[in-house]
């Protein structure tokens, strides 16, 4: 089995969409949940901006949930999404 890690990044080169989840407050909350929620609203957008038969589903868009480092509390989740932000662009893309 792979580390979350190396899925994300696999899925961020093959260029296909997926949803990236940086939990930093790991406290029980679905982020399963989460991602399908995201998933029905992008559908709900296109479905009214756009039109046609693309499907937002599991097969088309992966969630994913990245291991990333855990806030010891609950006031440091602006810090942390500052870090993750800052890494994340740091990624090159290769063609």
């Amino acid at each position: 089995m792979l580390p979350t890690n190396f899925a994300c990044i696999y899925v961020l080169f093959s260029f296909r969409p997926c949803i990236l989840i940086f939990d930093s407050l790991s406290n029980g909350s679905s982020r399963a949940r989460v991602a399908a929620t995201l998933r029905d609203y992008l559908q709900c957008e296109y479905n009214a901006k756009v039109g046609g038969d693309r499907k937002f589903d599991r097969d088309t868009m992966k969630g994913c949930c990245p291991r990333v480092p855990q806030q010891p509390n609950f006031s440091d989740c602006g810090i942390f999404v500052l870090q993750y932000v800052e890494s994340f662009f740091k990624v090159r893309r290769y063609s």
